[in-house]
């Protein structure tokens, strides 16, 4: 890709983010400052799934909100974040070294403790629609001691000084996600963004917050991840070298870009000239997973909480179109279908009562499965499936290696199999009555 186009994409996320840019305050004569611009704005820097510009094959039923902030400067000891829980599928919290992309602490919903005189709605005992739902969490600098109130609350993320090969962390990146918010809401599911202050322990300290935000050379340095990523370049042409036109999933590394500690995920590459190609996808068996959109409780037991089907491709790696659980129809013996066909296709394909998804305009487009919060006891558990390199070694390079490690071999009737077809083909085996079973 070349150095123009490069700059160009820059542009075009710094655009998104430039709202939220941020500069260090001055020194406040207080214990605790609120974090803000010097517009008064958020220091939130808001990502929408459902933007086709948004980076990193996010989930069109997500929202992140990414908190950066560099520890080495100002003066404080811990970022307090105050906020309500929101009326969401999923809500959570990851911290991450930024220039890394690498991910420190995390905690989903069901674990973050509530306020006093408060009650945390993802836990069953509550219910989702409590009126009194606020939560405080903590980032506290390592080796600052710290209240004993404040750790035995539980909320405590520690910014480390050093990455685990030593390294100075420069930047952390703390970043919210919520997923699948509760009919007619917001994407933030009905709440505010948090809070944010910069706090001394002790009475009569000053207070002086670090630097916050994101600025051009923060996404120039991600650039090489996001945009034409090569290692996931190499891994989609191993793995469509040995799986030819049949659909085959295979879990991929995900380590260096900003992984979801509650997320798991296999991929699998579909046709590189899809203009006049069709996609058909089932699964045999579909996990359970709860069902909120319309304001109802969590019913507990599921195989996940939430799980989706969402097409990407590799060059700026945004997402076309997402397919989540209460969003699908089922064949009548229970397994399903999903079908990814030029838009002219898409009467026909919901006539015969089969899911529907667009291609989009995309280099080397993908299929991402995802399961989130996947019960222990879940046969069908993406995370068992043994991770490929990204790339696969050269050794490895296959047919194999690539069969011994597709995620069928653990997942089993739960796995998405499929194959692509011509246009042709495929009306004419629309027309004869297929695809209302799952794959052999």
């Amino acid at each position: 890709m070349s150095a123009r186009f490069k700059l160009m994409w820059v542009m075009v996320l710094f655009s998104i983010v430039v709202a939220f840019q941020t500069t260090t305050a001055g020194p406040i004569g207080m214990v605790s400052v609120e974090l803000e611009t010097r517009l008064g704005r958020t220091p939130w820097t808001a990502f929408q799934g459902s933007s086709r510009l948004t980076p990193a094959f996010p989930d069109k039923a997500s929202r992140y909100d990414m908190l950066n902030f560099k520890p080495n400067t100002g003066d404080f000891d811990a970022l307090k974040i105050t906020g309500r829980f929101p009326y969401a599928r999923y809500f959570s919290f990851n911290l991450y070294d930024y220039y890394g992309a690498t991910d420190i602490a995390g905690k989903a919903d069901y674990e973050i403790i509530p306020d006093r005189g408060s009650a945390n709605p993802y836990d069953m005992r509550s219910g989702r629609n409590i009126e009194n739902r606020s939560y405080t969490v903590w980032l506290i600098k390592a080796g600052i001691e710290m209240p004993s109130d404040i750790a035995n609350a539980g909320n405590v993320m520690i910014c480390p000084e050093k990455d685990d090969l030593g390294n100075a962390i420069e930047k952390f990146a703390f970043m919210i996600r919520v997923y699948r918010p509760d009919e007619g809401l917001d994407s933030l599911g009905g709440v505010s963004l948090p809070m944010v202050e910069a706090v001394k322990f002790g009475a009569g300290q000053t207070v002086t917050p670090p630097e916050i935000g994101m600025d051009l050379s923060d996404l120039q340095d991600k650039i090489d991840m996001l945009l034409f990523n090569e290692d996931i370049i190499t891994t989609w042409e191993v793995q469509k070298q040995f799986s030819g036109d049949d659909i085959v999933f295979h879990r991929v590394d995900d380590a260096g870009l900003f992984p979801n500690a509650h997320n798991e995920y296999i991929m699998a590459p579909l046709a590189e000239k899809y203009v006049n190609k069709v996609a058909v996808v089932t699964l045999k068996k579909v996990p359970t997973a709860e069902d909120t959109y319309e304001g109802g409780e969590f019913a507990g037991g599921r195989d996940v909480r939430y799980w989706s089907f969402c097409t990407g491709g590799l060059g700026e790696t945004g997402t076309p179109a997402c397919l989540c659980d209460d969003q699908t129809t089922q064949n009548p013996d229970g397994s399903l279908t999903i079908v990814i066909a030029p838009f002219y296709l898409q009467p026909a394909i919901k006539r015969a009562g089969l899911n529907y998804m667009k291609w989009g305009t995309v280099y080397k487009p993908i299929l991402i499965h995802r399961h989130m919060l996947e019960r222990d006891s879940f046969s069908g558990k993406i995370g068992n499936v043994n991770p490929i390199g990204r790339p696969p070694a050269v050794a490895d390079r296959n047919q194999a290696y690539m069969n011994a490690n597709r995620a069928a071999n653990w997942m089993g009737d739960y796995t998405p199999k499929g194959h692509i077809y011509s246009v042709r083909e495929f009306i004419s085996r629309l027309n004869a009555g297929e695809f209302r079973t799952a794959f052999e």
